[in-house]
């Protein structure tokens, strides 16, 4: 089966809100519901859990909602992950897992259904990146070739067998496919370009106005 794990323990800090800014409301819903329903209407989407407070309430009705499950959160982003892990791995015969920021909203059920193709084609990974448009610098020397390089982003889908040997939660490591061996075949998408992750207040606005 695929499984779809959307993190939702951050408190977002950078935000300026005592209520955590996945539960703010965009266009008239949650930011973390816009993940939720491209997961909901996916092809290939089989169960949905949430990590995150177990005792929120707005995270429970949301797995009641989409018929999904809660795995509790960490204090950490890899806590936080290995959690939900550790559930998938104790509740489901997965195969594939694609894990999701709660903050990324932007997410579609198209892309959601390629990832997991990619993954039934051979790939042990999908990874979403981004070229880097801007010039690139370092504290160490001046020049740098911004060709050598990309940002890397959630959503990314994996083998979930593979994930799951490999993934260390006390790695310095967040982004996930650094967990991985050198040996396993990763696939970049670089066509989704609009992949904006929530960090500021402003960007509520901002984010409001493209998805209308």
């Amino acid at each position: 089966m695929n499984v779809g794990l959307i993190l939702s323990g951050g408190r977002g800090s950078r935000f300026g809100s005592a209520l955590p800014k996945q539960y703010h409301m965009l266009n008239g819903k949650m930011v973390i519901a816009y993940v939720a329903d491209a997961l909901a209407r996916a092809n290939s989407v089989d169960k949905i859990v949430f990590v995150g407070d177990n005792e929120e309430p707005a995270l429970k009705n949301l797995a009641c909602q989409y018929g999904g499950a809660v795995a509790g959160g960490g204090k950490t982003r890899n806590l936080s992950l290995q959690n939900g892990l550790d559930f998938v791995h104790m509740n489901f015969d997965c195969e594939n897992i694609m894990i999701f920021d709660a903050v990324r909203p932007m997410v579609n059920s198209a892309m959601i259904d390629r990832y997991f193709q990619l993954l039934r084609t051979g790939y042990d990974a999908v990874i979403t990146a981004q070229e880097i448009t801007d010039s690139l610098g370092c504290r160490d020397c001046w020049r740098l070739d911004r060709s050598r390089y990309y940002l890397m982003q959630s959503p990314e889908a994996y083998r979930f067998e593979m994930l799951y040997k490999y993934f260390d939660k006390d790695s310095l490591y967040t982004e996930v496919l650094h967990h991985m061996p050198d040996t396993a075949n990763a696939y970049l998408n670089f066509d989704f370009t609009n992949n904006i992750k929530l960090t500021y207040d402003w960007e509520l606005d901002y984010l409001s106005a493209l998805l209308k």
